[in-house]
């Protein structure tokens, strides 16, 4: 178990950078012998691999001590860091080269000749490169840890924002349908209260569906469509023989996935500016199938000869069905309303998923 400030990616870190370096100096070391006529014996040998050996612990504990210092102060603005630091990193280069002296010469006897004033200056001036160059690695691998921890942290705040607009989005009931579901109701609790029964059970089912369209991101087409009869069952409590729908859905268009009531605000669309301004009334059409893995739905239905542009019956719930679609699928699924000869027709294409199945996927 590694303590608090010492991760297992760090001390590989240290083992590696410094084991190479000890292994660089100790080839060099052993090339200049071989080059100025030292005879390398046994015990030469045995003494450049004790001397680099050492100067491998001397430099992990010297950058320990740095990366302890470092890791509270890496924060700071260069101003308040250096004076920290410079102190510190000096005290660590002159700990390196008395260690050296003092273990390695006086001690161990393993050095190659005479310290003297003039090689301990040597000796302190390469410890303070090799331990600069020591910050400068931990300061790049440092800021490219906090780079990568920002962009995760922007990628989480960017998806709790879809999250929380999706949610602000999510399927809820026309407060206007509700109003004129609660009076169609209301007037059948003295005229037919089975009816009445049968239409408080679909409105509670409907409201229940648009609470789950919280909860979950896609469900079954034959689902929604289990939420559109109960809605059209409603509005044909309201305008009677006024309304008609006809239903034309493949088999495998039933088992892909949908977002919750993206068909439920089609279809009521289509009946609030359509069939409602229509004195006759009319037909709501209702198409969907399968076409080169791609989910087609379509919506057609009459409109009054005084519409005549597609603004005029393009709600704020087509609009905020495109806004989930975009964060759902981005730019793979379109959703289109087209005027023609007083008919609407609403196209919404969604890419199906490889294996997809009948199960709803859950929110994360």
């Amino acid at each position: 178990m590694t303590r608090p400030g010492v991760t297992r990616r760090y001390l590989w870190l240290q083992l590696g950078g410094w084991g190479i370096l000890c292994l660089i100096l100790f080839s060099i070391a052993l090339v200049y012998l071989q080059y100025s006529h030292h005879t390398l014996t046994r015990k030469l040998f045995g003494q450049v691999v004790l001397s680099y050996g050492l100067y491998l612990i001397y430099g992990l504990a010297a950058s320990h001590l740095l990366h302890l210092g470092l890791r509270r102060w890496i924060t700071l603005p260069l101003r308040a860091l250096l004076p920290r630091l410079v102190p510190l990193f000096l005290a660590m280069a002159a700990l390196m080269s008395a260690l050296m002296i003092a273990i390695n010469d006086r001690l161990l006897h393993i050095t190659l000749g005479k310290v003297d004033r003039g090689i301990a200056v040597s000796l302190y001036v390469n410890n303070c490169i090799m331990l600069f160059g020591w910050v400068i690695v931990y300061a790049l691998i440092h800021t490219v840890r906090e780079r990568r921890r920002d962009e995760a942290r922007r990628l989480e705040l960017e998806l709790a924002a879809q999250e929380a607009q999706y949610r602000s989005l999510s399927a809820r009931v026309n407060p206007h349908f509700l109003f004129n579901a609660l009076n169609t109701i209301r007037a059948l609790m003295y005229e037919d209260r089975a009816q009445a029964d049968l239409a408080l059970t679909r409105l509670a089912s409907l409201l229940r569906a648009g609470l789950r369209g919280e909860e979950r991101r896609e469900i079954p087409l034959k689902d929604e469509l289990a939420v559109v009869d109960d809605y059209l069952q409603l509005e044909q409590m309201r305008f009677e023989n006024r309304l008609r729908v006809c239903c034309e859905i493949t088999d495998e268009a039933r088992q892909a996935l949908v977002p919750p009531m993206a068909v439920q605000h089609l279809v009521e669309n289509a009946v609030k500016h359509g069939i409602a301004r229509i004195e006759q009334g009319g037909e709501v059409v209702l198409r969907s199938s399968i076409a080169d893995n791609t989910l087609q739905i379509v919506v057609t239905n009459p409109l009054p000869t005084t519409i005549s542009n597609a603004t005029e019956v393009s709600g704020t719930g087509l609009e905020n069905s495109r806004q989930r679609l975009r964060l759902l699928y981005g730019a793979d699924a379109e959703l289109d309303l087209r005027l023609d000869d007083s008919i609407a027709t609403a196209t919404l294409r969604l890419p199906l998923n490889e294996g997809e199945t009948n199960h709803a996927r859950t929110s994360d």
